[in-house]
């Protein structure tokens, strides 16, 4: 999740001891940083900053948003798609394509790792709710 960030310190004229040195962020945040150990998007906003600083480079750049929006949950594929009032989940069940209006509203990568989970318990509830229609109860 820190390949933004490792491969603008790889391409810098820093080492892992001189950026530390010369950000003032303490190296075991560092290496934590580039051997995975620690998440950049879980940073303090300073750290952040200072490190961008020191890097010339956006913050933005050092970030990650690149969270997935689609997976697989019991065999169902299913998509986070954004409008204006919020995330839908959209996927297939029994070949009837399904949209589930959620209005869920998350931004930053850190509450988006959720989406999972969310989209788990979403599925679960609509199943149950078809199999409650139809007569056949699920325990």
């Amino acid at each position: 999740m820190n390949e933004h960030f490792i491969q603008i310190v790889k391409n810098s004229q820093f080492s892992q001891y001189r950026l530390a040195k010369d950000s003032g962020v303490p190296f075991s945040t560092i290496n934590g940083l580039m051997l995975g150990r620690q998440q950049i998007n879980n940073c303090a906003a300073f750290t952040v900053y200072t490190l961008a600083r020191c890097l010339n480079v956006d913050i933005s750049e050092l970030l990650d948003f690149s969270v997935s929006t689609t997976g697989i949950y019991q065999s169902i594929k299913y998509e986070w798609m954004d409008t204006y009032t919020g995330k839908n989940l959209c996927f297939q069940y029994n070949q009837i394509p399904v949209t589930i209006k959620t209005g869920l509203q998350l931004c930053l990568p850190s509450e988006q790792q959720y989406l999972p989970i969310f989209a788990s318990w979403l599925i679960d509830d609509y199943i149950q709710e078809q199999q409650f229609q139809r007569g056949v109860y699920a325990k």
